[in-house]
């Protein structure tokens, strides 16, 4: 607490009375000598109206109590909707009340070690703060339990964005826990109270030292931006995770320089498609974030942001109606995995980025599907439809300076549908901009015990073709793509497709000699050909479900 913030609490425990009350000094350089005149002027001063300066009404300082009960409070008074509430250190109080349409004080003030916990089974408990929160101590909504009818609520009704803050110092915790789809907690900011005015965020900041625990909870028109807190369980006390919670209108969550935050199972609306500001959740400078499960509808500049975070995961998500849907940029090896997107301009954003993944995603109706700039990763089952006219499902910008590699695996595009915009090369062994490859899976019949299938380009040099060659044969079938977490009895073959140069010049689709072996008749004499084929790879080798076990080729052995 500042120690302005500390001197008003000082004189506030100080006084024995009602709090708030005037006290001229002893003596004046304007009224000193003058007593009668010095009597008239507090007598004057007591009859200005109360709301020219706000009390500050202080717990008991012997263990707090019901919000409502005078006892709780030095003087015996409950704080007025006037008032600056103040929970003393060791103070635990507990809210039960509904000021619904009401409010209950003006600044609400929670020392170290007080407390603020809400109260359970008394149906609609709402708290109605106009001057904004600072604590350093724990507030909890739990309403995880909660009965029938029960809603817990914090509301901020401040008429500027100062007056709406919620400040969670070192010590401060924000606890508010829900039961799984009933509503029963909730953080709000209403709309401002002139129509023709801009609604107005309530913003709650945390940092190092705080708890931010945010669970199937309704948060309406409220931000939640942390910083430096550890979720690895290393430190007391510091904890951020936000999961299961609705946002609506100005809602959002960022954090920055948090180790291991969660964000999961969120829904975001900001209720106007076409605001486009602002980003529903942004992640920075945040190792192994996982971003996972989460919807994001409308209203946001970008969906899911990630900057400069290493080993991340963005999973499970849906973005819809975003200039940019899911956007990763700085930092590594972050992993984008079983996303859609739809009706954004732009689908999946990575800059400057390294050993990023995006696998099994989906892009619809965006004019741009994935934005590579400068960056260095593999794109795996992506797949686009319904691009509007003139987009590209892929757009690779590269200059000489950052010249990345894009490679795709088993990607539903052909080279015509990317679009490529490249600088001049500076050295050579510059790498190709871009690189698709296919999977392969070879089904081979009457196939004897031992077998194996060996692929080998049937005039290019190139090591980098082919991967996994030579594969063996199982039940008659070359190992197919697994799943995340499944066993594989091998690695699939992989074959290089289309392809363009350093200079941005199509490169023609290879073929392969696919052939059967057999081991050799004795140890380390060559293996026999049993059967053989040329292929090339066309777009027909997209497979949907990678461990469909439906063969791209099949061979039968004489």
């Amino acid at each position: 607490m500042s120690g302005e913030k500390k001197m008003a609490h000082a004189k506030a425990q100080s006084r024995e009375g009602k709090t708030g009350a005037f006290a001229p000094p002893e003596s004046s350089v304007f009224l000193g000598g003058f007593a009668p005149l010095r009597e008239l002027f507090v007598f004057l001063l007591l009859l200005v109206p109360s709301y020219v300066r706000a009390a500050e009404v202080t717990t008991n300082g012997v263990g707090g109590g019901p919000w409502s009960d005078p006892a709780t409070w030095r003087g015996n008074a409950v704080p007025g909707p006037d008032d600056d509430a103040v929970i003393r250190k060791g103070d635990a109080v507990v809210f039960d009340r509904n000021d619904d349409g009401k409010v209950t004080c003006q600044k609400l003030l929670i020392d170290p070690r007080g407390a603020l916990r809400f109260k359970t089974g008394a149906g609609k408990v709402v708290l109605s703060c106009a001057a904004g929160v600072e604590t350093y101590g724990p507030i909890s909504l739990d309403g995880a339990k909660a009965g029938a009818g029960d809603l817990l609520e914090l509301r901020m009704t401040g008429d500027d964005a100062a007056k709406r803050a919620v400040k969670l110092m070192k010590g401060g915790a924000l606890i508010a826990r829900g039961k799984a789809g009933a509503r029963t907690v909730a953080l709000t900011a209403p709309p401002a109270a002139d129509p023709k005015m801009e609604s107005i965020a309530t913003v709650v900041t945390a940092g190092a030292g705080t708890t931010v625990d945010l669970r199937d909870a309704d948060l309406a028109g409220v931000a939640v931006e942390a910083a430096d807190i550890d979720s690895t369980g290393s430190k007391a006390g510091e904890r951020f995770g936000v999961v299961g919670c609705r946002f609506t209108g100005l809602g959002r969550v960022a954090c920055a320089r948090c180790d291991t935050p969660t964000i999961a199972g969120n829904t975001f609306n900001s209720g106007d498609p076409k605001r486009r500001t602002g980003r529903a959740v942004q992640v920075a400078e945040s190792p192994l974030a996982e971003v996972k499960d989460n919807t994001v509808t409308g209203g946001y500049e970008v969906g899911i942001a990630l900057g400069s975070v290493l080993d991340g995961a963005v999973s499970g998500n849906t973005v819809e109606a975003c200039q940019y849907g899911i956007s990763v940029g700085h930092g590594a090896g972050t992993a984008v995995v079983r996303n859609v997107v739809r009706d954004c301009d732009f689908g999946y954003q990575l800059y400057y980025t390294h050993r990023a993944t995006v696998e099994d995603a989906t892009a619809v109706g965006c004019r741009t599907g994935i934005y590579a700039v400068h960056t260095t990763s593999q794109i795996g089952s992506f797949h686009a439809e319904k691009t509007p006219m003139g987009g590209f499902p892929l757009h690779v910008i590269s200059d000489a300076n950052s010249r990345g590699q894009v490679v795709l695996l088993n990607c539903d595009l052909k080279a015509d549908q990317v679009n490529l915009q490249l600088g001049a090369i500076k050295k050579e062994g510059t790498p190709p901009p871009v690189v698709a490859m296919a999977y392969l899976v070879v089904a081979v019949k009457n196939a004897p015990e031992g077998a194996a299938v060996d692929v080998v380009p049937s005039a290019v040099k190139d090591a980098l073709a082919v991967r996994n060659s030579p594969a063996l044969l199982t039940k008659g079938l070359t190992p197919r793509p697994t799943p995340p977490g499944v066993a594989a009895a091998g690695a699939p073959l992989i074959v290089r497709s289309w392809s363009f140069d350093a200079d941005g010049k199509e490169v023609p689709t290879p073929a392969y000699s696919v052939r059967v072996l057999a081991p050799g008749a004795a140890p380390g004499a060559e293996p026999r050909v049993l059967a053989s084929a040329t292929v090339s790879p066309t777009e027909k080798w997209f497979r949907a479900k990678p461990e469909d076990p439906a063969p791209t080729l099949e061979v039968t052995v004489p």
